[in-house]
C-alpha cells in the first residue's frame, strides 16, 4: 500500500505538478485549494504527510499547520512556499512543520524530501 500525501495550495497548476511527480515516485496523493477543505478530510483518512502552502484562500498555511498539529501531534507537515525569506522560514517551522521547501522546486529536490519524511 503506497503512503499517502495530502498537498495544499491555491494554485492548481502546482497540485498537478506535485500530483504528477509524487505519483510517478508511487505516492498516492490528495490536492486541496484549501486548508478547511483538508482539514476536514482528516476525519477519513489521516495522510503520512501534508505539503501545504502558505498563501491560501481563507485560513493560511501557519493557521492550517497549527490546528493540523494541535489534532495529531506527529503528523509530519511540510511547507512548499515562494515565501523565501529566513523570517518566512522561522514562521513556518514555529508554527509546527516538520520541514519547508521555496519554490520553485526541482523534482528530485521534491521526492528527496518527501522520503526522508515519510520513506519510500
Amino acid at each position: 500500500m503506497s503512503k499517502v500525501v495530502y498537498i495544499v495550495d491555491d494554485e492548481q497548476p502546482v497540485l498537478d505538478l506535485v500530483k504528477e511527480i509524487l505519483g510517478g515516485a508511487g505516492y498516492t496523493v490528495e490536492a486541496y485549494l484549501d486548508g478547511e477543505s483538508m482539514i476536514k478530510s482528516l476525519a477519513k483518512v489521516t495522510p503520512s504527510l501534508i505539503l501545504l502552502d502558505i498563501k491560501l484562500p481563507g485560513m493560511d498555511g501557519y493557521k492550517v499547520c497549527k490546528i493540523l498539529k494541535s489534532r495529531v501531534p506527529d503528523l509530519k507537515v511540510c511547507f512548499v512556499s515562494a515565501k523565501t525569506t529566513p523570517e518566512d522560514v522561522r514562521k513556518g517551522l514555529e508554527s509546527g512543520a516538520d520541514e519547508y521547501i521555496t519554490k520553485p522546486f526541482t523534482e528530485s529536490q521534491l521526492i528527496a524530501k518527501v522520503r526522508e519524511l515519510i520513506g519510500k
